[in-house]
């Protein structure tokens, strides 16, 4: 017997496929073909980004190294606590998916200032 898909499943589906569809859409007009799969893909490496676009530059590379203790300072606190605080009630489920995804958004969002760097 097959198990129907879960609400959550229902919504994660589109969102990936949206979130793929715009990595490629964004690919294909940022730059125009494989010149633009470089800095869709790099938003993953947080403060890199902007030195692995442009190639470890010197004045680049030492901005986004200078940029990822304090992207990783506030990462690394929603990690630690989604794996040591058990989610035994609500107060700490918030807490955790709080920290979580504070942490990942910071990660994530360290990537536009590290390319506003390498766009000087």
């Amino acid at each position: 017997m097959r198990a129907r898909p879960t609400t959550r499943q229902w919504i994660a589906v589109p969102a990936i496929c949206s979130a793929v569809a715009g990595f490629v859409l964004a690919a294909t007009h940022w730059g125009g073909g494989e010149s633009g799969l470089a800095p869709t893909w790099a938003v993953v490496l947080g403060p890199l980004a902007g030195g692995f676009v442009r190639e470890w530059q010197s004045c680049c590379a030492q901005f986004s190294l200078g940029l990822l203790p304090v992207a990783l300072a506030m990462w690394a606190p929603g990690v630690a606590v989604a794996f040591l605080v058990p989610p035994t009630t609500k107060a700490r489920r918030a807490l955790r998916w709080t920290l979580w995804v504070a942490g990942w958004f910071a990660w994530f969002f360290a990537a536009p200032f590290s390319y506003l760097h390498a766009l000087e």
